[in-house]
């Protein structure tokens, strides 16, 4: 394959009959055009087929969503303590991937593995992402050599709206490096979007920027929410910069896994509380006792940019911290795009 050749655009059908005909494949498209959708389509086809297809994402979120495994329990797992016996391996939210996981997947284009990446470019990169002490730039993999090898060139490009509403999905599009805002000053796009998405009063999900607003939204939050048969719990073990806080429960709260290395509690993935008492029970099966609660999980009312990406909000989402220093075109694209509705969200003015 020559390398420096430029992708080989498909359309849908012609992306669906390469995979099952034996090639990789890379999908792009910004949030909302159905990638993990697509996707998912053509691994059912695939597992029809006899065929073992591995998935993984970075993020517990991004991997229970697309049902799969953390990227990095797959590459402990498989790579460097065992053998990947896997037909096609699927990559979602690929650019979220560091180099450190890039190098053992990169042991795999030796193998008979094909691929099927999924993602956006346009959202947050990874994160700690350096070799040897070196920093790598956020565009590295997405131009690199090593991309078009994985895919074999093969490149599908989703571009229609099919989660939000057209007036958000246009706005949030016209963000991304190719759109009509991006030569606009940051201040004068925010503002903008501060007229157009706007509702009084709480909102279900908040989006910020710091952990201390974060744990100060979430507190507050859930001191209105609770109704008489909340129960407090407090945290037993105070984790060095995660700010676990004591919280209310109760039957239908939901709550965000943060567990660390080892529990059964998957991070940033949602868990809906059924029963409380002394032994607090989740809808999914699990049952912890209740003073062990707030050392696994935290509340979701509010969340930070760098937390949500693979995640969608139903209800109302406010996105905060919109002035802050550290606040940028990404922030504003990638919070919006995690809506449903126009009429859902709030850009705050602060």
């Amino acid at each position: 394959m020559v390398i420096n050749a430029p992708f080989r655009d498909l359309s849908e059908e012609g992306a669906r009959r390469a995979v099952l005909n034996g090639f990789s494949l890379l999908v792009l498209g910004v949030a909302g055009t159905g990638k993990t959708h697509f996707v998912q389509k053509l691994v059912a086809e695939l597992r029809a087929q006899g065929k073992r297809v591995d998935i993984v994402s970075k993020t517990h979120c991004a991997s229970q969503r697309a049902g799969g495994v953390t990227a990095d329990h797959w590459v402990r797992r498989h790579v460097l303590h065992g053998a990947c016996t896997a037909d096609y391996i699927w990559v979602d939210e690929i650019s979220q991937i560091d180099i450190g996981l890039l190098c053992q997947l990169n042991k795999l284009l030796f193998t008979k593995v094909r691929w099927l990446l999924s993602g956006d470019f346009n959202q947050f990169p990874a994160l700690f992402n350096f070799f040897r002490g070196s920093a790598i730039s956020d565009t590295a993999f997405e131009s690199s050599a090593l991309l078009k090898r994985m895919c074999q060139r093969n490149r599908l490009v989703l571009t229609a709206c099919r989660r939000s509403d057209v007036f958000l999905f246009d706005f949030y599009c016209s963000l991304i490096p190719e759109g009509s805002r991006v030569e606009r000053p940051l201040s004068e796009v925010v503002a903008e979007a501060r007229e157009k998405f706007r509702f009084d009063g709480p909102a279900d999900h908040n989006l910020v920027i710091s952990h201390r607003k974060r744990v100060a939204l979430n507190t507050e939050l859930n001191e209105l929410h609770k109704p008489g048969v909340a129960i407090r719990v407090e945290p037993k073990h105070k984790k060095p910069g995660a700010l676990t806080q004591p919280m209310w429960l109760w039957p239908g709260i939901r709550l965000l896994g943060a567990a660390t290395e080892g529990e059964k509690v998957r991070n940033q993935v949602r868990y809906d509380v059924a029963e409380v008492g002394e032994v607090i029970r989740f809808t999914c099966g699990l049952a912890l006792p209740a003073d062990k609660v707030a050392d696994l999980f935290v509340l979701s009312y509010a969340q930070t940019y760098a937390s949500c990406q693979g995640t969608e909000f139903d209800g109302t989402l406010r996105l905060h911290d919109t002035a802050h220093k550290f606040f940028t075109r990404r922030h504003l694209f990638v919070g919006l795009s995690r809506a449903k509705s126009c009429f859902a969200v709030d850009v705050a003015e602060e």
